[in-house]
């Protein structure tokens, strides 16, 4: 019954058959602005990163702290390109403070002077963003995932579902995504060994039915363009049986984060 009402959440009883949601509180996210300027698993996290971690992550890949930081700039930041630019100090303070608002689930505006958009300010800041970025991976990996998904995500992998439990918890990890997008966050997504950022999220109703949902997201493996996640519906309103694979909502909410003091 749960999982029913829940879908109502999604269901609109017009003619209109797609609804989108976007990501961040008052722009659309485009990969040539608000992108970092860096693709995932490449030298520049070796060169960049902390001693150890970033040649891992060259390696393996940083793609929860790429996703976070870039949740945290969307979410929060504005950019002001007519005012003088910060020292090299003061923007690595600014990034680090974007990422604690970030973790907290806080609402809190900043400026980012001197630049136009995430894009600038990552080339001109590259270093810095590499290794806070990297940091964040380690960060998001113990909690978001290590602490309170690990048991699910041994358990689903990369397997298709098929158990009516499994399905019902992956319909309660999209209605989270979805209400995240409705708080103005930029949700980050798990699924297996890897993270991406959702932008948006659309979905289409066929006979009174969701027939799928489709997950827009960054993936910093791909930064040519926006890539999407498709989740078919079966007609008794979960995922369709053997045809879906985990995912799960793993953004950052932390209670022990008060955002008064960032």
């Amino acid at each position: 019954m749960k999982y029913i009402i829940a879908l109502l959440g999604f269901m609109t009883f017009t003619i209109q058959a797609q609804v989108v949601f976007k990501a961040g509180p008052s722009r659309a996210f485009t990969m040539a602005k608000d992108a970092l300027c860096f693709k995932n698993a490449t030298q520049v996290i070796e060169d960049y990163g902390p001693l150890g971690l970033g040649t891992l992550g060259k390696k393996e890949g940083i793609c929860q702290g790429i996703a976070g930081v870039t949740a945290a700039f969307v979410e929060n930041a504005v950019f002001s390109p007519s005012n003088k630019k910060l020292s090299a100090d003061e923007n690595a303070d600014l990034i680090e403070r974007a990422i604690q608002l970030h973790s907290g689930g806080c609402k809190k505006r900043f400026t980012v002077p001197g630049y136009k958009n995430m894009q600038e300010f990552c080339s001109a800041n590259l270093s810095e963003i590499v290794f806070q970025a990297t940091m964040y991976n380690a960060d998001i990996a113990t909690y978001e995932i290590g602490t309170y998904n690990l048991t699910s995500f041994l358990f689903y992998q990369d397997n298709l579902l098929t158990s009516h439990g499994a399905r019902v918890l992956l319909h309660n990890n999209i209605l989270s995504l979805k209400e995240r997008l409705e708080e103005g966050r930029a949700p980050l997504m798990l699924v297996y060994k890897h993270v991406t950022m959702v932008t948006g999220l659309r979905y289409k109703i066929e006979n009174g039915k969701l027939s799928y949902i489709a997950i827009d997201h960054y993936d910093s493996n791909h930064p040519e363009k926006l890539s999407v996640h498709y989740i078919l519906y079966g007609t008794d309103g979960l995922p369709k049986t053997g045809k879906n694979r985990m995912l799960w909502d793993i953004t950052p909410d932390r209670t022990m984060v008060f955002c008064s003091l960032i």
